[in-house]
Protein backbone atom coordinates (compact mmCIF):
# COMPACT_ATOMS: atom_id res chain seq x y z
CA UNK A 1 0.00 0.00 0.00
CA UNK A 2 1.72 3.20 -1.07
CA UNK A 3 1.79 6.01 1.93
CA UNK A 4 0.07 9.45 1.36
CA UNK A 5 1.87 12.63 2.37
CA UNK A 6 0.40 16.18 1.93
CA UNK A 7 2.13 18.83 2.60
CA UNK A 8 0.60 22.49 2.73
CA UNK A 9 1.95 25.26 0.44
CA UNK A 10 2.77 27.33 3.56
CA UNK A 11 5.28 24.47 4.74
CA UNK A 12 7.31 24.39 1.36
CA UNK A 13 8.45 27.73 2.11
CA UNK A 14 10.20 26.82 5.03
CA UNK A 15 13.64 25.31 3.85
CA UNK A 16 14.22 23.76 7.45
CA UNK A 17 10.71 22.18 7.01
CA UNK A 18 11.62 20.42 3.51
CA UNK A 19 14.88 19.47 5.19
CA UNK A 20 13.19 17.45 7.62
CA UNK A 21 10.49 15.94 5.22
CA UNK A 22 13.71 14.96 2.57
CA UNK A 23 14.69 12.66 5.76
CA UNK A 24 11.28 11.49 6.75
CA UNK A 25 11.26 10.38 3.36
CA UNK A 26 14.35 8.91 3.23
CA UNK A 27 13.84 6.69 6.07
CA UNK A 28 10.61 5.48 4.98
CA UNK A 29 10.45 1.51 3.68
CA UNK A 30 8.64 2.29 0.51
CA UNK A 31 8.06 5.63 -1.49
CA UNK A 32 5.42 7.67 -0.79
CA UNK A 33 3.00 9.45 -2.64
CA UNK A 34 3.96 13.43 -1.94
CA UNK A 35 1.16 15.52 -2.79
CA UNK A 36 1.55 19.66 -2.22
CA UNK A 37 -0.28 23.06 -2.24
CA UNK A 38 1.55 25.93 -2.94
CA UNK A 39 -0.71 28.83 -1.65
CA UNK A 40 0.91 31.93 -0.68
CA UNK A 41 3.54 31.13 -4.57
CA UNK A 42 -0.13 31.17 -6.28
CA UNK A 43 -1.16 34.34 -4.50
CA UNK A 44 1.64 36.29 -5.36
CA UNK A 45 1.64 35.19 -8.55
CA UNK A 46 -1.61 35.61 -9.55
CA UNK A 47 -1.22 39.15 -7.56
CA UNK A 48 1.61 40.37 -10.00
CA UNK A 49 -0.48 39.41 -12.97
CA UNK A 50 -3.14 41.64 -12.11
CA UNK A 51 -5.54 38.92 -10.91
CA UNK A 52 -7.41 38.97 -7.60
CA UNK A 53 -7.31 35.45 -5.82
CA UNK A 54 -11.32 35.05 -4.69
CA UNK A 55 -12.72 32.12 -2.01
CA UNK A 56 -15.67 30.95 -0.99
CA UNK A 57 -16.08 29.58 2.51
CA UNK A 58 -12.13 29.48 2.63
CA UNK A 59 -11.77 27.66 -0.34
CA UNK A 60 -10.35 28.41 -3.69
CA UNK A 61 -12.08 29.36 -6.71
CA UNK A 62 -10.14 28.85 -9.63
CA UNK A 63 -11.08 30.96 -13.40
CA UNK A 64 -9.29 30.01 -16.37
CA UNK A 65 -6.87 32.61 -15.66
CA UNK A 66 -6.08 31.57 -12.37
CA UNK A 67 -5.72 27.83 -13.03
CA UNK A 68 -3.19 28.61 -15.42
CA UNK A 69 -0.85 30.13 -12.80
CA UNK A 70 -2.04 27.55 -10.36
CA UNK A 71 -0.44 25.13 -12.95
CA UNK A 72 2.84 26.65 -13.12
CA UNK A 73 3.04 27.49 -9.93
CA UNK A 74 2.43 23.76 -8.68
CA UNK A 75 3.50 21.67 -11.50
CA UNK A 76 6.50 23.98 -12.04
CA UNK A 77 7.79 25.73 -9.41
CA UNK A 78 6.83 24.27 -5.94
CA UNK A 79 7.06 20.53 -7.46
CA UNK A 80 10.55 20.96 -9.24
CA UNK A 81 11.90 22.96 -5.84
CA UNK A 82 10.37 19.75 -3.81
CA UNK A 83 11.73 17.48 -6.20
CA UNK A 84 14.87 18.65 -6.44
CA UNK A 85 15.48 18.87 -2.51
CA UNK A 86 14.80 14.91 -2.63
CA UNK A 87 17.63 14.42 -5.57
CA UNK A 88 20.30 15.82 -3.77
CA UNK A 89 19.79 13.99 -0.83
CA UNK A 90 20.01 10.70 -3.15
CA UNK A 91 16.30 9.74 -2.81
CA UNK A 92 14.66 8.92 -6.37
CA UNK A 93 11.81 11.30 -7.09
CA UNK A 94 9.24 11.90 -9.88
CA UNK A 95 7.58 14.69 -10.37
CA UNK A 96 4.35 14.78 -12.05
CA UNK A 97 0.79 16.66 -11.71
CA UNK A 98 -2.18 15.66 -11.77
CA UNK A 99 -2.51 16.60 -15.80
CA UNK A 100 0.18 13.83 -16.26
CA UNK A 101 -1.36 10.70 -17.40
CA UNK A 102 -4.87 11.91 -16.53
CA UNK A 103 -4.13 11.29 -12.70
CA UNK A 104 -6.64 13.14 -11.21
CA UNK A 105 -9.96 13.80 -12.48
CA UNK A 106 -12.35 16.48 -11.21
CA UNK A 107 -16.03 17.78 -11.63
CA UNK A 108 -16.98 21.01 -10.93
CA UNK A 109 -19.05 21.29 -7.42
Amino acid sequence: MTQVIKVGGNELDDPAFIAGLVEVVRGLPEPPLLVHGGGKEIGSLQERLGLAPQYVDGLRVTDLESLAVVQMVLAGRVNKRLVAALTAARVDALGMSGVDRGAVKAEKL
